[in-house]
């Protein structure tokens, strides 16, 4: 088949058609992403990320683009009805998508900055939790410091009650010495029965004192155990934290040099007609909106 016969078999300019097809398509793609970001929505099919509102719209705007088409190419038989109504609806649906496709590029235009963003959101409640555990720490350590000092004084008293446990229990071994039968003599029976009884007491201040002992030691490795995790945490996260500040230190600034670039040629474009926008990085997202379907409009 020769050139001529395949080109009188296609349509005219059909490659110029092809594309404003696959261009509407992607205009329309664009449309339902944009709003997903606005109107976010879990989404009915697993399998394919679109929302509710997105399905709708999507339909929609096929369904105008297909009716608006329609409409021009009868427009000589075409009622004045359906010729008032492409007036009202090609305006109002020329605004929706111009908003859902302002709306994506937007959302792609500041995707990087917005990990940046989030980021410092979570090191900044990470700091707030930091600030609880290294509270927290504090406090065990001023627990474990009391404990300690505790566990030193108790040292001293076991020791002491030792001490005195001893030298009782050897006076009353000499004050038996000195007679042959000790409990036939009332003094010599009377002086050990107030040494075995100052012993017994001694003896149940010991075991009270190293039953509190046994206790705060308990209480201790507890507490210590409690202040290693603690300390173990706040080390993994201040790690984390610096780990992800480290990821996206140079997304921010470069980030910023894209944005000044853009923000200069609108603020010079705009100052030839002397108007200064207060987002001008805003307003060429705007226009770059603005040109991909005005592409497809036309």
């Amino acid at each position: 088949m020769s050139n001529s016969s395949l080109t009188r078999l296609l349509p005219e300019h059909w490659l110029l058609k092809s594309m404003l097809v696959i261009m509407g398509f992607m205009v329309v793609a664009f449309n339902v992403m944009g709003y997903d970001v606005l109107f976010h929505a879990d989404p009915w099919i697993p399998f394919i990320p679109i929302s509710p509102f997105g399905i709708l719209l999507g339909c929609a705007e096929v369904a105008v683009l297909v009716w608006t088409s329609a409409v021009i190419a009868d427009w000589s038989r075409s009622s004045r009805v359906l010729k008032g109504l492409i007036w009202v609806l090609v305006p109002a649906f020329a605004f929706l998508c111009y908003s859902g496709v302002n709306s994506y590029l937007n959302s792609l235009a500041t995707a990087e900055i917005q990990k940046v963003e989030e980021v410092k959101f979570r090191t900044s409640n990470n700091s707030e939790y930091l600030a609880t555990l290294e509270a927290e720490a504090e406090s065990l350590q001023g627990q474990i410091s009391q404990i300690r000092d505790e566990q030193v004084s108790l040292n001293v008293q076991i020791n002491e009650k030792n001490s005195q446990y001893a030298n009782i229990s050897e006076r009353a071994s000499q004050r038996r010495l000195k007679s042959l039968n000790c409990m036939d003599v009332p003094d010599c029976a009377s002086s050990v029965m107030a040494f075995e009884s100052q012993m017994e007491s001694i003896e149940f201040d010991t075991k009270s004192l190293n039953k509190s002992r046994t206790s705060n030691s308990q209480r201790l490795a507890s507490l210590e155990q409690r202040l290693d995790e603690i300390n173990s945490e706040i080390r993994a996260q201040k790690y984390e934290d610096i780990k992800n500040k480290n990821q996206y230190a140079g997304t921010e600034s470069s980030f910023e040099i894209k944005k000044q670039a853009y923000e200069r040629v609108v603020i010079g474009t705009a100052s030839l007609v002397g108007w200064e926008p207060e987002d001008p990085f805003g307003v060429f997202v705007a226009f770059v909106s603005f040109l991909i379907y005005q592409c497809i409009s036309f």
